[in-house]
């Protein structure tokens, strides 16, 4: 509901791109061992926990399952993501933004990798917060459009990052989580809010400038105030093409 107050949108960026992603400069996802030795992990530990140490510590019954839930060593500090759906691109893509934004995009800093068959493991600092989407319901409307704001931030940063150029588009496209939601935002345990860290790039990539608020649409609720009040704070609404981009997901059951 309107309270009556003035709040922003977001609105299209008119900076010059200050970075670009060159695939040549990526972490080498042709290895099935990677450690990434100079982060603070190595500073601590000798090695990393094997594949057979993660499956152990795996509640699932299926330890190669298509994606079970990530494994934590708390006392390393350290959160484990595997499964058959898990590639190497998404430590390729963490790793790039980490350090080309550094904390202007926060994400889980990286340890290394392994793949063992079709199993992708990857080793990361363990965010320590709460999901947004937890902590939503208690927020003031003060912290809820403070929260937008740092996200607004943040997109804007993602949005300025320049395609490599041996690989251009003939259209507008940008940098783009492309699965960004409540779910993989994670925020202080104490006011004011603050974001930690962004999770699941996944998905990220290269998509058409809309492509952010299509997909946030589709993972929000139709009437909710996330989609209707917060969401135009941080992204640029294309109520067109999302009008079609909805008819192309009823049509095909997917995205």
């Amino acid at each position: 509901m309107d309270n009556g107050t003035s709040l922003p949108s977001a609105k299209p960026l008119e900076a010059a791109a200050q970075a670009t992603l060159l695939a040549a400069h990526l972490p080498d996802a042709s290895v099935s061992h990677m450690d990434f030795r100079d982060s603070s992990y190595f500073k601590k530990h000798v090695s990393l926990p094997t594949p057979e140490q993660v499956k152990e510590r795996c509640n699932h019954a299926d330890k190669t399952f298509y994606r079970p839930s990530p494994v934590s060593f708390n006392q390393l500090g350290l959160l484990v993501k595997f499964g058959q759906c898990v590639s190497v691109v998404e430590v390729q893509c963490i790793w790039a933004i980490r350090k080309l934004f550094g904390d202007r995009v926060p994400v889980p800093e990286l340890y290394g990798w392994r793949v063992e068959g079709d199993v992708v493991f990857i080793y990361m600092q363990k965010i320590q917060g709460a999901l947004l989407h937890d902590k939503w319901g208690s927020f003031s409307d003060a912290d809820k459009t403070a929260v937008c704001a740092q996200l607004y931030g943040m997109i804007s940063s993602l949005r300025e990052l320049r395609q490599d150029p041996a690989h251009p588009f003939i259209v507008a496209i940008k940098f783009t989580h492309a699965d960004l939601h409540r779910h993989n935002i994670i925020v202080s345990k104490t006011l004011p809010p603050q974001i930690v860290a962004i999770i699941d790039w996944e998905q990220a990539g290269w998509y058409p400038e809309y492509w952010a608020w299509c997909k946030a649409c589709y993972t929000s609720d139709y009437e909710g105030e996330w989609r209707l009040r917060y969401m135009p704070m941080f992204l640029i609404p294309y109520h067109d093409e999302h009008n079609v981009f909805g008819e192309y997901v009823h049509f095909m059951g997917a995205i």
